[in-house]
Order: structure tokens, then sequence, then C-alpha cells
């Protein structure tokens, strides 16, 4: 399905894992660094600016292993990580 939509051009994601009750407790409720550098592959996205990724105690992954996801899938050129407030013009 991926195949169908190669126009993406900016995605954003953020990791949190759920504490609590099962069933969730440790599921990843959204992407990890690692699935979201796979998605930008797959996509073929030029631009990722992940979005609250920093500041909140429930997100378990974050700066550093965007930055180290994204090297590995030889990707780190198409993440974008602004600091809170920080603005880009893609």
């Amino acid at each position: 399905m991926a195949g169908e939509y190669r126009c993406v051009d900016v995605a954003g994601r953020g990791a949190v894992r759920a504490g609590g009750a099962a069933p969730l407790d440790g599921a990843y409720l959204t992407l990890t660094s690692a699935q979201a550098a796979q998605a930008t592959v797959a996509l073929g996205a030029r631009h990722v600016v992940p979005l609250h990724f920093e500041g909140w105690a429930h997100f378990t992954q974050g700066r550093g292993t965007l930055g180290s996801a994204f090297t590995a899938a030889g990707v780190r050129d198409r993440l974008h990580l602004l600091d809170l407030g920080q603005r880009m013009t893609i």
C-alpha cells in the first residue's frame, strides 16, 4: 500500500509507551524511532518533523533515539529535530 502513496513530503511522529493496566501495559501507542525511520524509507518522505518528542515523562524515545534510528536507516538528512517553539519552512 505504501507504494501507492509516494507523494509524502512531511511526516510527524511521537513515541509514547503505555503504562499501567493490561492490555496496553508496555505497548507502544505510536511509532518507535526505528519504525518512524522505516516508514520514512517506505513512504519516501523527504522531511520528517517529530512532534512532541521531548518534555513529557510518558515519551520514552526522543532526540537521541530518533537520530540513531534515522542514521542507521540512512535517512538522517530527512529528520528535522526542532527545539520547542522553533519554526521551520519546508
